[in-house]
């Protein structure tokens, strides 16, 4: 009668651990009127016997309502809470068909079962910092390095005439860590989404030369097990660390 795909913009690995809850209103409409209710990670699926259907159609007509099936997305996993953008979608509502059995004949309304509906849970998006450990202030005062880049390739689906890496920008003073190192910090200029996987390439090339030297390439990406929570300009926001040690 009605299934529903998930799909997380992360990736798969994300909706591990993930269970569709029904709401004791969907509960009992499924035993009032004999229909099953099947969920996993997956998405879900609701069946009911065509013998059941113009019952269903005129329950409705007599209520004067169209009756709608909720679920709430119960996520356990830790991946889930955080590979999630906090306002993504946590609940489903949705009519058995688009036609309105108030002012559709039975024919009809049945005629819109079966679809397939997909629900895309958006992927968590923070800056990305990156904080380079090393000799690097060495090597750029020995004249070795002359001045450090890192950057982003563009997305394989905006590559065009023109398009160009995102390029990171440098903190003007090194950040200390608790531990007393100093490290450079390289932060997006915008926020970007967390990826199980990604087209676009991250690299730290030296920009003073001609052309620029990749330092060093294919850098990892943010991802939820880098999560922090940093204050900043007087406020706290999520930040993806990556840290680069030469």
């Amino acid at each position: 009668m009605l299934s529903v795909g998930l799909e997380h913009g992360y990736g798969a690995s994300a909706l591990r651990g993930l269970s569709l809850t029904p709401s004791q209103a969907t509960r009992e409409l499924c035993r009032q009127h004999g229909l099953l209710l099947r969920s996993d990670a997956g998405g879900l699926s609701l069946i009911g016997a065509q013998s059941a259907l113009p019952q269903l159609w005129q329950a409705q007509r007599d209520e004067g309502c169209d009756y709608l099936f909720s679920w709430r997305l119960d996520g356990s996993a830790p991946l889930f809470a955080l590979a999630s953008d906090e306002h993504a979608a946590r609940h489903l509502l949705l009519p058995l068909t688009p036609n309105s059995a108030l002012d559709q004949d039975c024919e009809t309304w049945c005629a819109g079962l079966g679809r397939r509906e997909l629900l895309r849970i958006a992927t968590r998006r923070c800056p990305w910092k990156y904080l380079l450990l090393g000799d690097w202030a060495e090597l750029c005062a020995s004249g070795q390095i002359d001045d450090l880049m890192l950057s982003m390739s563009p997305a394989l689906s905006s590559l065009s005439e023109g398009s160009e890496a995102l390029r990171f920008e440098r903190d003007a003073a090194q950040e200390t860590l608790p531990d007393g190192r100093l490290a450079w910090v390289f932060r997006s200029p915008e926020a970007l989404p967390l990826a199980e996987r990604s087209s676009r390439r991250v690299a730290l090339s030296d920009a003073g030369s001609t052309p620029a030297r990749v330092l060093m390439d294919t850098l990892p990406h943010g991802a939820p097990g880098s999560l922090r929570r940093e204050a900043r300009a007087g406020s706290t926001q999520w930040v993806a660390e990556i840290f680069l040690t030469r």
